[in-house]
């Protein structure tokens, strides 16, 4: 019993094993049915396209089979053309063969020349460091000289910055004096006309005294008339007196001044003196006349005198204070110490001719000098711009030999030239821009020697 029920049970499951593998392969022979059809359908597909893909290359092996025959006749045409190209290639390599020998025995030739040229120009660089080295140390004597010029220019140029101030203030002291004299000249008119109107009464009472002098006796006439003539006597000393101290307050005033300003003011006073003494008779001889002074007709024939010069009255500077005084002394006396040895450099400079002309300059503005102080000044102020002009000089003529001796002479002297133009037309416009225009110039000198 046991058997049976053991073998039912593997029957069932061999029967239950059988069912699952049948249904499995059932399952398995639908999926290859359709991988069957699947893959007859790829089939076709892929003889479809090996069609095509056999027309494709079909038509690009043509393609290609034309294209090699193209390449083929252009290589065949390049061929024929490399060999032309290298058959001239080959001449032109013969032509530049001989071309390549003869630059190499140019070159050979100009090395050879080269060196004989480098061997010729080492000497002249050596020269040529020898000379430089002597025009450098001439270089810096020049500079020397230029500096020791220039030290010289800028004290010439304050020289004569002071004799100009000296000069602003003679014309100062000349104005003031103008000034005075005009005011002394309308002081002086005043008293005349006063004096003028005094003497018209006294020629009045005087008529009326000769008057009762005819109408009397003439022995009470002559009587009253030598005792009148002492009184008319002494109205005119009185009236003479004033006078005589005026000219004495000159003669004291003018023994204080310079030598210079002296003679002037003997000039003058000496005039005005004998002018007086001259009124001083006319009053004495003519008793009856209306006035003291000239009578119109006398001033008609006499010529006009001028009133008191600068020089009668005390000159004084801008400070106020008068030429007597110990500096005005002083400065006065170096002035003339400064004239004499300008005057002894000049003529030792120059040659005997201009020491003549100037000699002969000097003796005629002698006069001049004494009466006017100014001339004096102005002399030296034109000896201080002829000095500036001789070191202006010298120096360029120092340079134009040194660039001379460089190998630049043109290029020197139309610089100097063009800047020595400059100064002069400076010169001619003012005395500021000429200083400022030699300075330029030093300047230039200077920029030329480096």
């Amino acid at each position: 019993m046991a058997d049976d029920v053991y073998y039912r049970q593997v029957i069932s499951q061999m029967q239950s094993e059988f069912t699952r593998a049948v249904s499995a392969l059932e399952k398995q022979v639908a999926t290859l049915t359709r991988h069957n059809e699947l893959l007859t359908q790829e089939l076709a597909q892929t003889k479809q396209q090996q069609s095509e893909w056999t027309q494709e290359a079909t038509q690009t092996v043509t393609q290609l089979q034309h294209q090699i025959q193209r390449q083929v006749e252009d290589a065949a045409i390049a061929q024929q053309k490399a060999t032309d190209k290298e058959e001239a290639l080959v001449l032109e390599i013969a032509a530049l063969k001989s071309l390549l020998q003869q630059e190499q025995d140019y070159w050979t030739r100009y090395d050879e020349a080269g060196k004989q040229d480098r061997d010729r120009l080492t000497q002249q660089v050596a020269k040529a460091k020898a000379e430089t080295l002597q025009h450098l140390e001439q270089n810096r004597i020049l500079r020397r000289e230029i500096k020791a010029l220039q030290c010289r220019v800028d004290t010439a140029v304050a020289t004569s910055n002071s004799f100009e101030q000296r000069l602003l203030n003679v014309v100062k002291e000349k104005d003031q004096g103008l000034l005075q004299a005009e005011t002394q000249v309308a002081h002086y008119k005043k008293k005349v006309h006063e004096k003028r109107a005094q003497n018209k009464y006294l020629t009045e009472a005087l008529v009326k005294l000769q008057t009762q002098r005819q109408s009397g006796e003439r022995s009470s006439s002559n009587g009253n008339s030598s005792t009148e003539s002492p009184k008319l006597e002494r109205s005119d000393v009185e009236m003479i007196k004033p006078l005589e101290s005026l000219v004495q307050r000159r003669r004291k005033r003018e023994l204080t001044l310079p030598e210079e300003i002296k003679a002037a003011a003997n000039v003058t006073t000496s005039k005005l003196y004998t002018s007086k003494k001259l009124g001083v008779s006319r009053i004495r001889t003519s008793p009856t006349s209306s006035s003291p002074e000239i009578s119109p007709r006398s001033a008609r024939m006499t010529p006009y005198q001028r009133p008191p010069s600068v020089a009668t009255t005390t000159p004084t500077t801008s400070d106020g204070v008068s030429f007597n005084s110990n500096s005005s002394n002083g400065s006065l006396r170096s002035l003339r110490s400064l004239r004499n040895v300008t005057t002894r450099r000049r003529g030792n400079r120059n040659s005997s001719d201009s020491d003549s002309a100037n000699d002969r300059s000097r003796i005629n503005t002698e006069g001049e000098e004494k009466t006017s102080p100014t001339g004096r000044l102005e002399r030296e102020l034109n000896c201080l711009r002829r000095k500036l002009d001789s070191c202006i000089a010298d120096a360029a003529a120092r340079c134009f030999l040194v660039y001379n001796e460089l190998n630049h002479t043109d290029s020197c002297f139309c610089l100097l030239d063009a800047v020595n133009n400059f100064a002069f037309q400076q010169w001619k416009q003012s005395k500021i821009a000429y200083r400022g225009a030699t300075k330029g110039y030093l300047l230039a000198m200077k920029i030329v020697l480096t």
